[in-house]
C-alpha cells in the first residue's frame, strides 16, 4: 500500500500555510479499527476464561480439576492478556492520530488511553509476579499441603479487568465530556462552569472507582472492630491505605460519580459540591476519631486526598452552582 493512500484526502482541501494533520484513508482506518475492536474482544475473552478459572479453581469438587485450574491460570494467562492490552493500545493510538479524535483532543479517548495503561501495567506489575505462587498452589492441592493466601485475592482481576473494560466500552460508544480544550472558546458546546465540573467530576470519580478497584486486589478484609483493622490493610499505589471498607466506599463514590459525568451532566455541580462535603466531613472524621473507629484502614496519603477532595468538590460546586444561577436568571 503506498503512502499516498494512507494519508486522507482532506491534505487537498486545507488552505497552503497549515499543518496538514496526518488522517487513515477509510480502508486503512477499518482495517485498524477491526484489529481494535478484536484485540479488545479477545481481551475480554480472556478475563472471562480468567474468571471461569478461578471459579473453578475455588468451587469444584474435583482436586485434581482445581489444581490444574490454577496451574493453566498460572502458565497460560498473563501474556496472551498482555498482548491482547498491548495490541488494543496500539490500534487505538494508531485510530486516534489519524482521525480527527486524536490522543488527547477529546476526553473520552484521553480517558481509555490511560486506562488501557493502567490495566497493563497492572497486568506486568500486580498479576505476574503472583502467578508463580498460583501454580505453587496448584501442584500443593495434589500433596494435601496448599496455602490458600496465595489465592484468596484471585476472583478481583477478572472483575476489575471487566469492569474498566465494560466502563472503556461504553466511553467508545457515548464518547461524552466534549473536548479537553478549545482555541476559540465561542466554539465551545456550553457554559464554561458546567463544562468544568463535569470534567472535574469525571476525572476524580474515575481515580476512585480506578483505585478502589486496584485497592480489592491488595486487601479483601472487612474488619468488625477497631483492633482488627492494623492487621488487615494493603496500600494503593504504594501510597494509600486501604481495607475492604475504604476499597468499597471509593467505588461506592467513584462509580456513580462517572455515570452522572456522562449521563447527567446538569447535575454535575450539585454533585461535585456533595461529593465535597462528604470528603470533608471524612476528614474531619478521622482527624478527630481517626479511621479505625470506623472499620477503615487509612494513613496521612489518604487524609490529604480527602482535603483535596474536599477543597476541589467543593470550590468547582459552588463555582458551578453561582454560574448556573446566573444564567437561569439571565434567561429570564
Amino acid at each position: 500500500m503506498s503512502l499516498s493512500t494512507v494519508i486522507s484526502t482532506e491534505r487537498e482541501a486545507r488552505p497552503s500555510g497549515h499543518a496538514t494533520p496526518w488522517r487513515l484513508s477509510r480502508r486503512s482506518r477499518r482495517i485498524t479499527l477491526v484489529a481494535h475492536i478484536f484485540a479488545a474482544g479477545a481481551w475480554i475473552g480472556i478475563d472471562v476464561v480468567v474468571a471461569v478459572l478461578v471459579l473453578t479453581g475455588w468451587f469444584s469438587d474435583d482436586m485434581r480439576g482445581r489444581a490444574l485450574a490454577y496451574q493453566a491460570l498460572a502458565t497460560f494467562v498473563v501474556w496472551p492478556m498482555l498482548t491482547a492490552g498491548l495490541v488494543t493500545l496500539a490500534t487505538g493510538l494508531i485510530l486516534g492520530l489519524g482521525s480527527k479524535w486524536g490522543l488527547f483532543r477529546y476526553w473520552w479517548v484521553a480517558v481509555k488511553i490511560a486506562v488501557n495503561l493502567i490495566l497493563c501495567t497492572m497486568i506486568v506489575l500486580v498479576l505476574q509476579p503472583g502467578m508463580g505462587e498460583v501454580g505453587e498452589y496448584g501442584r500443593d492441592l495434589l500433596t494435601g499441603n496448599p496455602d490458600s493466601r496465595n489465592v484468596s485475592t484471585l476472583f478481583f482481576p477478572p472483575a476489575v479487568s471487566l469492569t474498566t473494560l465494560a466502563l472503556a466500552t461504553t466511553l467508545g460508544v457515548a464518547k461524552p465530556w466534549g473536548r479537553i480544550s478549545k482555541r476559540n472558546g465561542s466554539q465551545g458546546r456550553g457554559p464554561v462552569s458546567p463544562r468544568l465540573s463535569c470534567r472535574y467530576l469525571a476525572a476524580s470519580g474515575l481515580f476512585l472507582l480506578v483505585a478502589g478497584l486496584v485497592g480489592f486486589t491488595l486487601d479483601l478484609s472487612f474488619p468488625t472492630s477497631s483492633a482488627d483493622v492494623a492487621h488487615s490493610h494493603g496500600h494503593i499505589f504504594g501510597v494509600l491505605e486501604t481495607n475492604g471498607w475504604h476499597n468499597l466506599a471509593a467505588v461506592g463514590i467513584g462509580l456513580p460519580s462517572v455515570l452522572i459525568a456522562m449521563w447527567r451532566p446538569n447535575l454535575t455541580s450539585a454533585t461535585c459540591l456533595v461529593t465535597g462535603v462528604m470528603n470533608g466531613a471524612v476528614f474531619c472524621a478521622f482527624a478527630f476519631w481517626g479511621p479505625e473507629t470506623f472499620l477503615v484502614a487509612s494513613n496521612s496519603g489518604d487524609q490529604v486526598l480527602h482535603a483535596v477532595l474536599a477543597v476541589g468538590g467543593m470550590g468547582v460546586g459552588i463555582v458551578g452552582l453561582a454560574h448556573e444561577r446566573r444564567s437561569a436568571l439571565t434567561r429570564r
